[in-house]
């Protein structure tokens, strides 16, 4: 009966993953916390690089002081170089927000390649977050 219900939020964040373009891949000993909806969730106001990038490979676990440890693949699905800067929000299981960050990290992802993020939720809190993808340069 536990392994049915540990299974189904997985179940659930893979497929909502996948809807909204994005290929996730769990493995074994990683389990997704939170509600899968927050945990693929791209937000930005600039509509061509959301047509341009997807999430991938989402994993998430505890650490010992309870703080989520979250990684993903930021994937340029273009053909072309692209400069970007991204920024993570968190949040609680409720869906209140904890922290927003006003840095931004910059990145330079080649044509069909991948970048590899780790973030940390800033207190034990934290359970979703969500990605905020801002384009660096003219297109």
């Amino acid at each position: 009966m536990k392994r049915i219900a540990l299974a189904a939020p997985a179940l659930l964040l893979m497929s909502v993953a996948c809807s909204l373009g994005c290929r996730s891949g769990f493995e074994s000993g990683v389990t997704p916390i939170g509600d899968p909806g927050r945990t693929t969730q791209v937000t930005t106001g600039d509509t061509w690089i959301r047509s341009k990038v997807e999430i991938r490979n989402v994993r998430g676990q505890r650490r010992q002081d309870q703080r989520l440890d979250v990684q993903f693949e930021l994937y340029n699905a273009w053909h072309n170089p692209m400069s970007l800067r991204y920024s993570v929000t968190w949040f609680d299981a409720r869906g209140m927000l904890i922290s927003t960050s006003d840095v931004y990290k910059e990145a330079e992802i080649l044509g069909e390649q991948s970048l590899l993020v780790n973030v940390t939720g800033p207190n034990d809190r934290a359970t979703n977050w969500q990605v905020d993808l801002q384009p660096l340069a003219e297109r």
